[in-house]
This record gives C-alpha cells, sequence and structure tokens, in this order.
C-alpha cells in the first residue's frame, strides 16, 4: 500500500518532502520482514537439517533480491518518471502475494514437519 500511494504522490521534484514519510514506513515494513522471514522459515525446518535448508534459503534469497532494484534502475536511465519506477516494484509484491495465497496454513505445514521428523526418526522413508 505504501509503495502504491508513494508512486501515485510522489510525482516531481516539488514532492520530494514527502518522501520521508513513505521513507518511514518502508523501513519498519523492510525492517520487520527480514527477520519475521528467517523466523518462520527455521520454524518450518525439520530437526537436523538447519544447515542445508537455510543455505538454500539464502542462495534463493541472494538470488532474487537484486531483481526488482534491476527494473527500478532500468527504468531510471530509460528517462521514464521514477514514480512509474515505484509502479513497477509493486509488481513483485503481487507476485509474492500470489504465491503466499497458494500456500497452506502454517499450522499444516508444522504438522507436516512433525510428521517428517517422526517418520524420519523411525527411519521410514519421509516425503
Amino acid at each position: 500500500v505504501n509503495t502504491v500511494a508513494a508512486s501515485i504522490v510522489l510525482t516531481g521534484p516539488n514532492m520530494k518532502n514527502y518522501t520521508y514519510i513513505f521513507c518511514v514506513f518502508w523501513g519498519l515494513g523492510f525492517g520487520a520482514t527480514t527477520p519475521a522471514m528467517r523466523t518462520t522459515f527455521t520454524k518450518m525446518v525439520p530437526k537436523s537439517q538447519e544447515a542445508e535448508f537455510m543455505g538454500t534459503f539464502t542462495f534463493s534469497f541472494s538470488s532474487l533480491v537484486w531483481f526488482p532494484n534491476l527494473i527500478f534502475s532500468v527504468i531510471n536511465e530509460s528517462n521514464i518518471p521514477l514514480n512509474y519506477g515505484l509502479m513497477s516494484l509493486n509488481i513483485f509484491f503481487l507476485i509474492s502475494f500470489i504465491f503466499l495465497r497458494k500456500m497452506g496454513s502454517f499450522e499444516r505445514l508444522i504438522e507436516h514437519k512433525r510428521n517428517w521428523e517422526e517418520r524420519s526418526s523411525l527411519g521410514l522413508e519421509c516425503y
């Protein structure tokens, strides 16, 4: 919502003072998101596989985090107004929201984790 509002409000250099207001909300939002992502992810990982899964998480995060910045930079360097660059970032929020809605509930995931751990402790095949 903040990025959508910023792309509408920040239309030129005369609106630069409003940028500080939006930056506060971006900082609060993204500052809380990264630790929340890592904490949630570690709750989902089966015991004794933390390093393997965290490596995959870190690789995926590092592989994808630069792409929205690239799109914004290309739009900026193409002399397209910056508010369109901000609007383009909303596409990534929309994609992530769609993926988030496709996932099951957190409770179901924790139950699957428990079943996985029980099966692996008994030496059964896990899938």
